[in-house]
């Protein structure tokens, strides 16, 4: 694991980037240095909250480094309403991140929803190394897609979006357009699945790539109390080689975890 920094961070924007959703860039030279795709930052949004909310990483920008926010409660609000030059308590990075090696020699990225936000480290990052990278994004309506395709087109990365409802892509989930994808695509060495989005998402994701036999990492969205591995309430079930299975921690074993080790029946 990185260091671990507590910073102080300043807040140096904050924009509205879809419906319930906003971008804030804080700067926090430490964190950003160390800061790895996949991996997250806890940030103390102020007021009555007492515990810091864990926000993915979506890009680093020199010293700074910016998040997604969802705006689900008062903490993601307070958050969503911070203003230039606001100081917020930011400890990280934290968890495992995502495993890039020179054996992926082509990338497929799937996020849905605001799991689509640290799929922006990573496309960057796979492009840096030359892999031929797609993205494939869900989201409820254009009007929630947290992320603008054209960013990803720009630097290299062939992106298409699936929608729920309205206009803006394919009609459905996410997922049709990975089974599509897998359907007319042969499998080729090197090629990884990369995923990160609710739970239902990134177990159909792990039933296509076990359908056609493709590696795949997905960054599981548990709620989190400290971050730290001390409270527990982000632990999954996953694998043993032996056929057993364990609980693991989300924010200290991951978030990161290979699609076949999860249990993805534990919760039904």
């Amino acid at each position: 694991m990185s260091d671990i920094f507590d910073e102080t961070a300043t807040v140096e924007s904050n924009e509205a980037v879809a419906v319930g959703h906003c971008r804030v860039r804080l700067h926090a030279p430490w964190i950003a240095a160390a800061a790895q795709p996949g991996q997250f930052v806890n940030v103390q949004c102020g007021g009555r909250t007492l515990l810091r909310r864990p926000f993915s990483f979506s890009r680093v920008v020199g010293e700074s480094f910016e998040i997604v926010v969802r705006i689900i409660g008062e903490g993601t609000r307070r958050l969503s309403k911070a203003k230039l030059g606001d100081d917020l308590p930011v400890l990280g990075p934290l968890g495992r991140g995502f495993e890039l090696t020179g054996q992926v020699k082509r990338a497929v990225m799937i996020g849905g929803g605001c799991g689509i936000g640290p799929l922006e480290m990573l496309g960057r990052a796979l492009i840096e190394n030359d892999v031929e990278t797609t993205a494939l994004l869900g989201c409820q309506n254009q009007d929630t897609l947290p992320l603008n395709p054209d960013e990803l087109q720009q630097i290299g990365i062939e992106t298409s979006v699936a929608v729920m409802t309205g206009k803006g892509g394919h009609v459905g989930p996410v997922t049709d357009l990975l089974e599509e994808y897998l359907d007319r695509a042969a499998s080729v060495e090197g090629r990884m699945l990369f995923a990160c989005g609710p739970w239902g998402m990134l177990r159909k994701v792990a039933e296509l790539a076990e359908q056609h036999e493709e590696r795949c990492q997905v960054l599981l969205e548990e709620m989190m109390g400290c971050g730290m591995g001390a409270c527990m309430s982000c632990a999954c079930e996953v694998f043993l080689p032996d056929g057993g299975t364990t609980n693991k921690k989300a924010c200290t074993d991951g978030p990161m975890f290979w699609a076949d080790e999860v249990n993805w029946n534990a919760r039904d």
